[in-house]
């Protein structure tokens, strides 16, 4: 499996019929994501090409009063942004993020500011939260419906095999497997691309840190490398 998202859906809704976003509309979201960042429009694309865009890039798709965002930045989050939440006004806030290299997956889901789900899990480290009621698509996953084929594996079923389950719950769409007849297709969600950069510096600074952190490892000789080696300790 290759899935990797960073993802952000704000509202109740279905992203279907996410057109052409509009560039004002578009440009809002995000800067609220990244309060402070210097915005460059970028060009439009479909949202499945770039859930997990590169280093800087923002990514807004709109579909009435729903609307969603990729940004690599999403998995670092503690809370949504002040300015999110405040233009959310209300609306669910649900953060989607996996990456096939360490198994990861992380599903976040706030309502009215207050985080009401809490689930991540990693092939190295297990599950490391799972606060709040579980939604139905997950039952049978933690049931055993789904187990792994590979002794000494520390999760019941493969993270992103949820992962997926929860993209199609939330989102509409999958991006492995077989799609269901209700699903959206992902090709049709259109999406507005920012560049979004720290003017102090900072981020940068510790993009750069954690490339020296990963080449050092590198010139380790051959290991298993998880996120958990290359990224801080998240909060809870």
């Amino acid at each position: 499996m290759g899935a990797k998202t960073s993802l952000v859906l704000i509202g109740d809704g279905s992203l279907a019929g996410a057109g052409s976003p509009d560039p004002a509309a578009a440009r809002a979201l995000a800067a609220a994501s990244v309060p402070g960042y210097e915005l460059t429009p970028l060009g439009e694309t479909e949202l499945i090409e770039e859930v997990r865009p590169a280093h800087e890039l923002i990514y807004v798709a709109i579909a009435g009063d729903t609307a969603a965002l990729s940004d690599r930045r999403v998995a670092d989050w503690a809370a949504p942004p002040a300015p999110l939440l405040e233009l959310a006004a209300g609306r669910r806030i649900v953060r989607h993020a996996m990456h096939s290299v360490s198994d990861a997956f992380q599903l976040t889901v706030w309502e009215a500011g207050e985080i009401v789900r809490d689930l991540a899990m990693s092939a190295g480290s297990g599950v490391t939260a799972d606060a709040g009621p579980r939604y139905p698509f997950e039952e049978p996953f933690w049931a055993g419906a789904h187990p792994v084929p590979a002794p000494g594996y520390r999760i019941p079923f493969h993270p992103l095999d949820l992962g997926e389950q929860a993209l199609r719950a939330f989102f509409g769409f999958i991006i492995e497997g077989r799609a269901a007849p209700t699903d959206i297709d992902p090709f049709t969600i259109r999406a507005l691309g920012f560049r979004a950069v720290d003017p102090s510096g900072a981020e940068a600074r510790a993009e750069e840190r954690m490339r020296a952190t990963v080449a050092r490892m590198v010139a380790k000789g051959p290991r298993r490398l998880t996120l958990d080696d290359v990224l801080p300790p998240q909060p809870r």
